[in-house]
């Protein structure tokens, strides 16, 4: 590593994990990842169609997770606090999709969908994107993807999670039942304005912080720098 010009990570999880290692830090840099906003963003028709599909109405609080099935992605967390919170909320729904998803067996209020295609037509049907990663995390597409289709972003504090929320979610400890379903009752008891408030302040914060112009500028000025 000592001989490289420059070390690109993509998050600040994996310059700390490679560092510690004994990657060569003195050349190395982070530029986090932009993500495409004209794929990714709100789209009320997708919504519409997507609730009517799935019997969704206007007044359920859908969460959803975008997530492989892997023990690093926790879904045994998010499935345990999720099933006592829906006892006392019942407009309150998961959709998990991702590949192996489609094998959970079907739980109270819980969309199962497996693989998905056109997932950025997924994104509008829900109203908070949730990542209850364990561990393994460097910088999280899903959550910027989540954010900038004007969702509530929930994630545990794994890899740059905190980094990329900011003030504009929730973030909560890994692998910690209690504050898993604390969170879920909390955004349950919220009123639509206040979601969509934070919502809006997500979505600018992704449009501003993860725009792909912003990447492609950084990646331009190291070029320039080596060459």
């Amino acid at each position: 590593s000592s001989l490289a010009d420059k070390i690109i990570y993509n998050s600040y999880a994996g310059f700390r994990y490679h560092n510690k290692i004994g990657f060569n830090a003195k050349n190395a840099i982070v530029i986090q990842n932009g993500v495409d906003d004209k794929k990714f963003n709100f789209c009320i028709g997708a919504r519409k169609k997507l609730r009517k599909k799935f019997n969704l109405s206007n007044d359920d609080k859908v969460l959803l997770c975008v997530a492989r099935v892997d023990p690093m992605k926790g879904h045994s967390v998010l499935l345990k606090a999720f099933s006592f919170a829906v006892k006392q909320h019942k407009n309150l729904k998961l959709c998990l999709i991702g590949k192996g998803t489609e094998k959970f067996n079907k739980l109270e209020n819980v969309l199962v969908l497996g693989m998905i295609g056109d997932i950025e037509s997924y994104y509008s049907m829900a109203d908070f994107i949730i990542l209850p990663s364990l561990f393994g995390e460097g910088f999280s597409n899903v959550l910027v993807e989540g954010m900038l289709s004007k969702l509530f972003p929930i994630s545990t504090d794994v890899g740059d999670n905190k980094l990329i929320i900011g003030e504009s979610g929730i973030i909560f400890s890994p692998n910690n039942m209690k504050l898993a379903i604390d969170t879920l009752e909390k955004i349950s008891n919220m009123q639509q304005k206040e979601i969509k408030d934070i919502s809006s302040k997500a979505f600018l914060r992704a449009k501003n912080k993860f725009s792909i112009k912003k990447m492609s500028n950084s990646y331009k000025k190291i070029y320039k720098e080596i060459f």
